[in-house]
Protein backbone atom coordinates (compact mmCIF):
# COMPACT_ATOMS: atom_id res chain seq x y z
CA UNK A 1 0.00 0.00 0.00
CA UNK A 2 1.38 3.43 -1.03
CA UNK A 3 3.85 1.76 -3.25
CA UNK A 4 3.87 4.36 -6.07
CA UNK A 5 3.55 1.82 -9.38
CA UNK A 6 4.06 2.47 -13.60
CA UNK A 7 1.24 1.48 -15.98
CA UNK A 8 1.40 -1.78 -17.14
CA UNK A 9 3.93 -3.00 -14.01
CA UNK A 10 2.63 -6.16 -12.13
CA UNK A 11 0.78 -5.46 -8.49
CA UNK A 12 -0.62 -8.60 -7.92
CA UNK A 13 0.24 -12.36 -8.79
CA UNK A 14 -2.35 -15.51 -9.42
CA UNK A 15 -1.77 -18.22 -8.20
CA UNK A 16 -2.06 -19.92 -11.84
CA UNK A 17 1.00 -17.51 -12.98
CA UNK A 18 -1.18 -14.73 -14.13
CA UNK A 19 -0.90 -11.11 -12.72
CA UNK A 20 -2.61 -8.08 -12.85
CA UNK A 21 -1.20 -4.80 -13.63
CA UNK A 22 -1.73 -1.53 -12.81
CA UNK A 23 -4.06 0.39 -15.08
CA UNK A 24 -2.10 4.03 -14.99
CA UNK A 25 0.71 5.10 -13.08
CA UNK A 26 -0.11 6.40 -9.60
CA UNK A 27 -0.01 5.06 -5.92
CA UNK A 28 -1.03 1.34 -4.49
CA UNK A 29 -4.40 1.56 -1.92
CA UNK A 30 -5.55 -0.47 -0.13
CA UNK A 31 -5.56 -4.17 -0.76
CA UNK A 32 -9.53 -5.55 0.06
CA UNK A 33 -7.84 -9.33 0.23
CA UNK A 34 -5.72 -11.47 2.15
CA UNK A 35 -3.08 -13.73 0.90
CA UNK A 36 -4.81 -17.23 0.34
CA UNK A 37 -8.19 -15.89 -0.13
CA UNK A 38 -10.67 -16.99 -2.84
CA UNK A 39 -11.54 -14.03 -5.07
CA UNK A 40 -14.28 -13.96 -7.33
CA UNK A 41 -14.36 -12.76 -10.55
CA UNK A 42 -14.97 -9.19 -11.19
CA UNK A 43 -14.80 -8.65 -7.03
CA UNK A 44 -12.39 -5.82 -6.10
CA UNK A 45 -9.18 -6.52 -4.97
CA UNK A 46 -7.60 -3.24 -4.65
CA UNK A 47 -6.96 0.63 -5.99
CA UNK A 48 -4.86 2.79 -7.58
CA UNK A 49 -5.39 6.12 -6.74
CA UNK A 50 -3.88 9.62 -7.96
CA UNK A 51 -2.96 11.35 -4.21
CA UNK A 52 -1.81 14.49 -6.35
CA UNK A 53 -4.62 16.48 -6.07
CA UNK A 54 -7.92 15.96 -3.77
CA UNK A 55 -10.31 17.97 -2.21
CA UNK A 56 -10.50 18.96 1.69
CA UNK A 57 -13.33 20.92 3.77
CA UNK A 58 -12.22 21.62 7.33
CA UNK A 59 -13.90 23.70 9.43
CA UNK A 60 -11.80 26.48 11.05
CA UNK A 61 -12.54 28.93 14.10
CA UNK A 62 -13.04 32.48 13.23
CA UNK A 63 -10.21 33.50 15.01
CA UNK A 64 -7.52 31.11 13.44
CA UNK A 65 -8.94 32.66 10.06
CA UNK A 66 -5.62 34.86 9.53
CA UNK A 67 -3.53 32.05 10.25
CA UNK A 68 -4.40 29.92 7.30
CA UNK A 69 -2.60 30.26 3.61
CA UNK A 70 -2.77 28.39 0.62
CA UNK A 71 0.25 25.68 1.12
CA UNK A 72 0.41 25.62 4.40
CA UNK A 73 0.23 22.39 6.15
CA UNK A 74 -3.04 21.48 7.49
Amino acid sequence: MGEKVIAGYPIIKLKNGKQIEAPLTEIVGEFYFNQGEFIMKGEDLTTVVNYQSFYVQVDIPVDNLSRVKIGNPI
